[in-house]
C-alpha cells in the first residue's frame, strides 16, 4: 500500500513538474494589442459618449456629432439629415441600447432615433411622440 502512494505522489509530482506554467496559457500584457482610434480613422468625433456590440459583431459608437458603426476596419457614420426622414433624430448621441435588430439612439435635446441594424435606416421619435414617453424637452 505505501508502495503504490509512493507511485502515485511520484506520477503526480512528475506531472506538476512537466505541466506548462498557467501564466503561459493567457496572453501576458505584452501580447495584447491596442489601437487608438479618432478623426483621422473616421471616427466623427472623438468623445465617445456610448459603446455597444451588436450580434452581427458590429461596434456602435456615439459621439457629439453622429453614430458610428465599426466593422473592425472602418467606420459608417449616420447622421441628423434634415432632409430625410430616415435619418437620426440628432447628431448629439448621449446613450445607445440594443433591442433584436433595433439600435435605440437617445439624444439629449430631441429625443430618441430607432435604427435598423441591418438597413441602417432610422426612425425619430422627436416632439410629441418623444414628449409622450418622457423624452427630449
Amino acid at each position: 500500500m505505501a508502495w503504490r502512494s509512493c507511485c502515485a505522489l511520484l506520477v503526480v509530482g512528475l506531472a506538476l513538474a512537466l505541466a506548462p506554467p498557467a501564466h503561459a496559457l493567457a496572453p501576458g500584457v505584452d501580447q495584447v494589442r491596442f489601437r487608438v482610434y479618432n478623426e483621422d480613422d473616421g471616427l466623427p468625433q472623438s468623445s465617445v459618449s456610448a459603446l455597444v456590440e451588436d450580434d452581427l459583431g458590429f461596434v456602435w459608437l456615439g459621439t457629439q456629432d453622429g453614430l458610428a458603426r465599426f466593422d473592425g476596419h472602418e467606420f459608417r457614420i449616420l447622421r441628423r439629415d434634415s432632409e430625410r426622414t430616415d435619418s437620426l433624430a440628432d447628431n448629439y448621441v448621449q446613450a445607445l441600447a440594443l433591442s433584436g435588430d433595433s439600435l435605440w439612439v437617445a439624444s439629449p435635446a430631441l429625443g430618441l432615433s430607432q435604427v435598423d441594424v441591418r438597413s441602417l435606416r432610422a426612425r425619430r421619435l422627436v416632439g410629441e411622440r418623444a414628449r409622450a414617453m418622457g423624452l427630449g424637452e
